[in-house]
């Protein structure tokens, strides 16, 4: 498979980006909208921080809704579920009492300082902003610092992980990012950058190192009882492509220096473990599984990850 990202960006019909902040009066989210001959057809919505922000149990900004929209062709509404994580999501384990960060229902991620928008490569100040006005960029980042506690730790900084997140006018999303354990942690779940989607929507995954999944067929069969796994392996994969038969829609993502955001080199066979899976919800997810469950990681160990990902309809 050549890289589907650069495939996907030669053929995205998107001409315009415009990024506007939105404040419901309890949070300040952003608004990353693409066009195609002035009409918008793709937003991604950043969840903001709390009123107040800094230190707040939701610290982490992360991606709340990706929904196509009424100039889109083919399809409207939420092509990911809400609030399904994308840049990275791990538990740490204590005592057996398993918590995700970034938050899944109770406190684990708290803002080290504000975060930092920019546009066009220049810091702005959110202040600039006139809330629901759409302002044309050619790129949009948003750079956090987050901490990683425990409630079962109180205060105690166990992770800390910092992120740049930035959109580019040609379709493309990518992630940047730096997680270091403070102190010693057992792991539960831990996921590197990720691709969640609509079972609604997409129904076929194909990746460099595997033979096309069709979704429908593996969901069909588990659901009548046939002995089909609700994961699907797809070890070793630098780059995933999600297609819809029904809508022309696609997505892709690819880990950049696959090794070492997919930590490749911490598997006995030396390749990355990446899996599909089907959950009840309605969303199947590609996931890289980046440290084993029960794993003590040390205090001190580092890990960098950063991935692209494009969701476009065909051209």
């Amino acid at each position: 498979m050549e890289n589907p990202i650069d495939a996907l960006i030669a053929a995205a019909p998107y001409d315009a980006m415009t990024v506007a902040l939105v404040d419901d009066g309890v949070m300040q989210s952003w608004d990353i909208t693409y066009l195609a001959r002035e009409s918008p057809i793709l937003r991604y919505r950043l969840q903001g921080e709390w009123d107040g922000n800094a230190g707040q149990a939701d610290g982490y900004q992360r991606l709340e809704e990706v929904r196509a929209l009424d100039g889109a062709p083919s399809l409207q509404g939420e092509i990911v579920m809400p609030r399904s994580n994308w840049e990275f999501a791990f538990q740490i384990d204590v005592d057996g009492d398993k918590q995700f960060v970034p938050y899944h229902g109770a406190p684990t991620a708290y803002a080290d300082g504000p975060s930092v928008p920019s546009m066009d490569g220049v810091a702005v100040d959110i202040a600039s902003f006139t809330a629901g006005e759409a302002i044309p960029a050619q790129s949009f980042s948003l750079e956090q610092r987050v901490h990683a506690r425990h409630p079962a730790k109180g205060e105690t900084n166990l992770v800390k992980i910092s992120t740049v997140t930035t959109w580019t006018a040609d379709g493309k999303l990518a992630v940047t990012g730096n997680w270091e354990a403070l102190e010693d942690v057992t792991m539960g779940s831990a996921y590197g950058p990720m691709l969640p989607f609509s079972r609604d929507v997409f129904d076929r995954v194909g990746t460099d190192t595997a033979e096309e999944v069709e979704v429908d067929s593996v969901a069909e069969a588990k659901a009548e009882g046939e002995p089909v796994a609700e994961t699907v392996e797809i070890d070793g994969a630098s780059a995933a492509l999600i297609q819809s038969s029904d809508t022309g829609w696609n997505a892709a993502i690819r880990w950049i220096r696959a090794d070492e955001t997919l930590r490749a080199e911490a598997n006995d066979d030396g390749h990355s473990d990446v899996f599909l899976q089907l959950r009840d919800d309605g969303i199947a997810k590609i996931y890289p599984q980046v440290w084993d469950q029960g794993e003590t990681v040390t205090a001190g160990t580092t890990w960098e990850f950063a991935a692209e990902w494009i969701v476009t309809p065909s051209a």
